[in-house]
């Protein structure tokens, strides 16, 4: 499957990207090179139409993975342009070049205060307030709407729960914190790898994923019978 992976510099691409590379033809796109000498890099900004729409041209799917680092100056005004109109910018180009498989980067803060509660499925009513929970929130609502717009297009929002880096997690398992709600790096490469993988879906459907191997946070029964992914605390 040839796939575009905005993002492509940041943290949780660099989770992904054995794990994609691996199994993919994978394009990545940001606005500054990933790697140096980087295979398969496009210099672009999903905020550009012109240069989102060249690195879409003959791909299968799109993964959106754009994050504004949390300790901007300005981070509140670049969630609102990121999060939804780049998040827009990134469907038009999918619809134009007829990409059907779209996954959206989305996350559990979308919830107020979402470690003081259970969440028993995906259908509760995100709540946040705060510039980036209420974008990532609205950028699931653009989704919704291309795919009610675009019926022949099949858009899934997985919601992660702190995705770990490799080092990031043995440092959480040496302090016995491996079954926390974070999310493993493998979990997370395999939490992509089988949204890439659904067969027959149209619409939007979001998803719910951790590293919540006892379910004390998440219900992740949606994960397991929709994608057929389960944590494995790794």
């Amino acid at each position: 499957m040839k796939i575009l992976i905005t993002g492509a510099a940041g943290y949780v691409a660099g989770i992904l990207r054995p794990a994609l590379d691996r199994a993919h033809d994978c394009t990545w796109f940001d606005r500054f090179p990933s790697q140096p000498g980087a295979p398969k890099h496009e210099v672009g900004d999903v905020l550009s139409r012109e240069s989102i729409e060249a690195a879409m041209a003959g791909k299968d799917a799109v993964i959106q993975l754009v994050m504004i680092p949390l300790d901007l100056e300005d981070a509140a005004e670049q969630y609102y342009m990121v999060n939804v109109r780049g998040m827009t910018t990134v469907l038009e180009a999918a619809v134009e070049h007829r990409v059907s498989r779209v996954i959206y980067a989305s996350t559990m803060s979308i919830y107020d205060r979402n470690w003081e509660r259970h969440f028993e499925s995906e259908d509760s009513f995100p709540d946040a307030l705060d510039p980036y929970g209420l974008t990532k929130h609205l950028g699931e609502q653009v989704c919704r709407t291309f795919s009610a717009a675009h019926d022949w297009m099949s858009i899934l929002a997985l919601r992660m729960v702190l995705p770990c880096c490799d080092k990031k997690w043995e440092q959480r398992k040496d302090r016995g914190a491996g079954k926390a709600i974070f999310t493993g790096p493998e979990d997370l490469r395999a939490l992509y790898l089988a949204a890439l993988s659904l067969k027959e879906h149209k619409g939007f459907d979001a998803v719910n994923a951790s590293s919540d191997m006892e379910g004390k946070h998440l219900n992740l029964a949606k994960a397991g019978n929709f994608l057929g992914w389960s944590p494995r605390g790794m």
